[in-house]
């Protein structure tokens, strides 16, 4: 069981969709400043063409030396996950995704994209902050598909947090018209219902 989120997806996110304007309510800056500007324009471009990680990183080194706004901060921080999942790094591009998000530069929309792919890659190595991460990610508008719900079901009663593992299954058994995910749902709820009785 996995939750997937796209390289693609997860760049356009943090190097176009930002680049909108839209900025949270505790960081108001929304644009780039010379000379930040110019050397993450360079490091997006050759992010986007395929050049070397080292190149991209080296390329925007620079800027980890420069008094930052939230935003500036927040995309690079965007940028250098992307380069670390494109990498298979999947405990430095989570980092870099927690640094990106202690910016608080992200639209609703946006962070609730960015909790998801941070979720997924904690699933890959950090169950108890998969778990908390994925119900911040429903706390602020996420919603899970049926899949999602398992996975997130089967986080917290590997956690022994019976309660919720109940709810996701239900949710997901209540949405789903497979068989199979039925079948899951069910043996969550069987186990956590189990476990409750002490059995």
């Amino acid at each position: 069981m996995s939750v997937t989120f796209g390289l693609t997806r997860l760049a356009l996110l943090g190097l176009c969709v930002l680049s909108s304007g839209a900025a949270s309510a505790t960081c108001a800056s929304h644009q780039m400043r010379e000379p930040a500007a110019g050397i993450f324009s360079s490091a997006e471009t050759k992010f986007f063409s395929g050049a070397p990680s080292f190149e991209v990183m080296m390329t925007l080194s620079p800027m980890k030396n420069m008094e930052l706004t939230c935003f500036e901060a927040g995309r690079m921080h965007l940028l250098i996950a992307g380069v670390h999942m494109k990498d298979k790094d999947n405990r430095s591009a989570a980092e870099s995704f927690e640094a990106a998000l202690r910016e608080d530069f992200l639209d609703k929309s946006a962070r609730r994209d960015v909790l998801k792919a941070l979720g997924n890659l904690y699933l890959k190595f950090d169950e108890v902050r998969a778990s908390a991460t994925f119900e911040n990610w429903i706390q602020i508008g996420g919603r899970p598909s049926v899949d999602e719900e398992l996975t997130i079901a089967s986080l917290h009663l590997n956690a022994g947090r019976l309660d919720k593992a109940f709810t996701h299954a239900e949710n997901a058994y209540r949405e789903s018209t497979s068989a199979d995910e039925k079948t899951r749902a069910d043996t969550i709820m069987t186990e956590a219902q189990k476990r409750r009785l002490g059995q």
